[in-house]
């Protein structure tokens, strides 16, 4: 089987997950707002302006910010309000700037409370107007109170929420691809492609290219049907059967006698107690026959072993055009094996998402092992 990563089956894929994909993205969208609003310390800035008599130069403006954010101005700033703050905190987000030879100074303030950030601003600015006056006697008045910003400084809604966003998509693809990438069933019709491929079960159109794709020669009327492991697939087998019985005797049987909970007589019953007389184990659906599982379920495994087998098969041959032999299940049981070898033509069907690659490889190997050829892959992708 061919290795890789097929993407057009990865997408298909990545769509039958999509409520998976939009529920880790919601996921994430909601522990970034848990994150935003419960523990992120957002800052709003106020800036008030003052003008100084002292016309603005750079070495002005450095002495400025050092009596600024001095311990003294700091400190009667919060005392004048009663607040207790890391006066730390407070200078480090508190700056003083001009334009070169104005008077006009702004004095800006960042601040995690934003009832405060204004108040504080303004005590600063007053301590700072009454510390220039005594360091250099220049004339200090408001020009202009503290005004707080209604946002907080640095934050976008809109970005924020998009970014995470994408990260939520992200998160998605990845858990998608890791998915797919370690889930063993085999996603596409190319997984399979070495064999030969008759075709899908999914329109009636499909199934008549099938059926004329099985070739049985001169040798007898026997198909065998199997699936490499449980999945469920009876219904599409019984479309192609129906195809069939246009101008044919056919005859449908279960052969799933292992695991039969049936409450009809039919296959294993047979076979435990054969009489030439099939009419009590055949029922008719009008356009092709069934002969179910059975209800005889002890010591099954030697069922198909016992002479009764070739006294049905030769009864059957003189009876019917076709006769198809459908079992679920080759890795589990020896019976998919026994009944391949008594018939004229051997096919597997192959679910998409549904078989497994290592089951579909097991199942190869089993029938090689027998000598027995499969002579074509019957592809499903819904029951």
């Amino acid at each position: 089987m061919e290795e890789g990563i097929d993407l057009k089956s990865f997408f298909k894929y990545l769509w039958t997950k999509k409520k998976t994909f939009i529920f880790i993205v919601l996921f994430v969208l909601l522990v970034a707002n848990i994150v935003l609003y419960a523990f992120t310390e957002f800052k709003y800035t106020s800036v008030g302006k003052v003008k100084i008599s002292t016309p603005a130069t750079s070495e002005i403006l450095l002495e400025y910010k050092d009596l600024l954010r001095s311990d003294s101005v700091i400190e009667a700033a919060l005392n004048n309000l009663n607040i207790a703050a890391d006066m730390s905190e407070i200078r480090n987000n508190l700056y003083i700037s001009a334009i070169v030879d104005t008077n006009i100074y702004s004095i800006t303030f960042n601040y995690k409370d934003k009832n405060y950030s204004g108040r504080l601003c303004d005590s600063l600015i007053k301590e700072f107007s009454s510390e220039v006056e005594m360091y250099d006697g220049s004339i200090v008045s408001l020009y202009e109170p503290a005004v707080t910003n209604d946002k907080p400084i640095d934050f976008s809604l809109f970005r924020y929420e998009s970014k995470y966003f994408f990260v939520g998509c992200l998160v998605a693809l990845g858990y998608v691809f890791v998915i797919f990438y370690l889930d063993d069933r085999i996603k596409s019709e190319r997984e399979v492609s070495n064999y030969n491929i008759l075709g899908k079960l999914d329109n009636q159109d499909n199934i008549n290219l099938v059926k004329t794709k099985i070739k049985l020669g001169d040798s007898g009327p026997f198909i065998f049907i199997s699936t490499p492991r449980d999945i469920k697939c009876r219904k599409n087998v019984l479309s192609l059967v129906k195809d069939f019985s246009k101008n044919s005797k056919v005859l449908f049987i279960d052969t799933n006698i292992r695991t039969n909970d049936s409450k009809i007589v039919g296959f294993s019953d047979l076979l435990h107690n054969y009489k030439d007389d099939l009419s009590n184990y055949i029922k008719n659906n009008k356009e092709f026959d069934i002969m179910e599982s059975g209800t005889y379920n002890k010591d099954t495994e030697l069922l198909l072993t016992n002479k009764n087998v070739e006294k049905l098969i030769g009864n059957l041959k003189k009876k019917y055009d076709y006769v198809i032999f459908y079992n679920s299940n080759i890795i589990d049981y020896s019976d998919s094996l026994i009944l391949s070898k008594l018939c004229n033509g051997n096919y597997m069907i192959v679910g998409i998402d549904k078989t497994n690659k290592t089951d579909f490889d097991e199942s190869i190997k089993a029938y090689n092992q027998i000598n027995t050829k499969v002579n074509g892959i019957i592809i499903i992708d819904k029951e």
